[in-house]
């Protein structure tokens, strides 16, 4: 009778531990960079550089960024199971960039497909999972992807759904995960809203251990409500730009993908916020879940 009684309790602990653990995983860990505020004489002297394409520099870096900044999704799929006594065996890894995530949930999981569009990130993702013979890399777009299979979960990682045009193509993603879904399947994602994004603008990060040195500013545009990051290294810069997703935008493009957002949460820091989402079930919606 204790034991029943203590059981849900217990549940709801280790399932708000598993967020915070999960929000927080990389939160006081040095990212290598020395930040400071924004130097708008340093900005004008690195304008003029010339540019390169979209990681043509920065892939073989990135597992450096990616090792101190991604999130451990791989230690919350446990949870997740736990919670819904699921099994969470086919995992895809939508913009798996480097392959670092694709490569730590291959130990616990029966296939991992990683996706992304660029082919520089996917070599080295090859790289880097190459030990993993149940990572399979394909090259596509996560907006329009289809693979002709599902997964019990998708997974999203470090803020890659902000690296669009626009909230349509966040809506496309959305229906991506959908698609490759099966029944009660989940989709975890984390993003950064504008305030993260208008925060971020305010300083510059120099890294000077990752590799070349090199730095990196962040902008936000007032006329087009994006966020561009211009990464410059001695010889040259790279820039990428991002949409800010705040919950509103996620809410709307999960009920029109047919997905249930079933919780919401951020980092001490509020820089990133979390999301999971399930595919119903066709039985029961909210079948599965446990204590």
């Amino acid at each position: 009778m204790h034991g029943t009684m203590f059981r849900e309790p217990i549940g709801n602990l280790r399932w708000w531990w598993a967020k915070c653990r999960l929000a927080n995983s990389n939160a006081f860990v040095w990212s290598g960079a020395v930040t400071l505020p924004a130097s708008q004489p340093f900005r004008q002297a690195i304008a003029a550089k010339p540019r390169f394409a979209p990681y043509e520099r920065l892939a073989p870096l990135w597992h450096l960024h990616s090792r101190r900044g991604s999130p451990r999704y791989e230690r919350f799929l446990p949870a997740i199971r736990r919670r819904f006594r699921v099994a969470l065996a086919d995992v895809l890894d939508l913009a798996c960039g480097v392959g670092l995530m694709a490569a730590r949930l291959a130990p616990d999981c029966r296939r991992v497909v990683g996706i992304d569009s660029n082919r520089r990130m996917l070599a080295e993702a090859r790289k880097n999972c190459g030990r993993h013979a149940n990572v399979r890399l394909v090259a596509g777009d996560f907006r329009c992807v289809d693979l002709g299979e599902t997964f019990d979960i998708a997974v999203c990682a470090f803020d890659s759904v902000n690296y669009l045009a626009d909230e349509q193509g966040f809506r496309d993603v959305l229906g991506t995960a959908a698609r490759h879904l099966r029944a009660g399947g989940f989709f975890l994602f984390d993003a950064l809203g504008e305030a993260t994004m208008r925060k971020l603008a305010g300083v510059d990060s120099h890294f000077l251990r990752s590799g070349p040195r090199h730095a990196m500013c962040h902008y936000f545009d007032e006329a087009t409500q994006k966020s561009r990051t211009l990464v410059s290294f001695p010889d040259g810069n790279e820039e990428h730009v991002r949409i800010p997703i705040d919950p509103p935008q996620v809410a709307a493009a999960a009920e029109s993908a047919g997905l249930e957002l079933l919780e919401r949460f951020r980092d001490v820091r509020k820089l990133r916020t979390f999301y999971v989402l399930r595919k119903p079930s066709e039985a029961n919606p909210s079948a599965g879940f446990a204590s």
